[in-house]
C-alpha cells in the first residue's frame, strides 16, 4: 500500500502543479494584456491633451478672428458715415455750382440783350 499512495500522491501533485502552472500561465497572460491596455490607454490620453491643446489653440485664434471682425465692421461702418458725409457736400457743391451757372447764364443772356439793344 504505501508504494502505491505515494504514486498516488505524486499523482495529486503533478496534477496541482499542471494547474499552478496553468495559472501562473494565465496570470501572465493576462499580465501582459494589462500592459497593452495600460499602454493603450496611455496613447488614447496623449491623443486627448493633443486634440484640446489643439481645440484651446482653435478656440483662441477663432477670438482673435471675431475681434478683428468686429474691428473691420466698425470701420467699414465708419467709412460708410464717411462716405455719405462726402456724398451730402459733393451735392451741395453741385448745387452751387448749378446756381452759379445759372447765374452766369442769365447775366449772359442781360449782357446779350443790352448787347442787341445798343446795335
Amino acid at each position: 500500500h504505501g508504494l502505491h499512495d505515494s504514486f498516488v500522491l505524486l499523482s495529486i501533485l503533478l496534477q496541482l502543479v499542471n494547474v499552478l502552472l496553468l495559472g501562473y500561465q494565465s496570470l501572465f497572460s493576462l499580465l501582459q494584456l494589462l500592459r497593452q491596455f495600460t499602454k493603450l490607454q496611455i496613447q488614447a490620453l496623449a491623443s486627448l491633451f493633443s486634440f484640446q491643446a489643439r481645440f484651446d489653440m482653435g478656440i483662441v485664434l477663432l477670438e482673435e478672428l471675431e475681434e478683428r471682425v468686429r474691428g473691420a465692421g466698425e470701420r467699414l461702418q465708419q467709412l460708410e458715415k464717411e462716405a455719405e458725409i462726402r456724398n451730402r457736400q459733393h451735392g451741395v457743391q453741385v448745387d452751387q455750382l448749378r446756381l452759379q451757372v445759372q447765374n452766369l447764364e442769365s447775366a449772359l443772356r442781360v449782357e446779350r440783350q443790352s448787347a442787341t439793344e445798343e446795335k
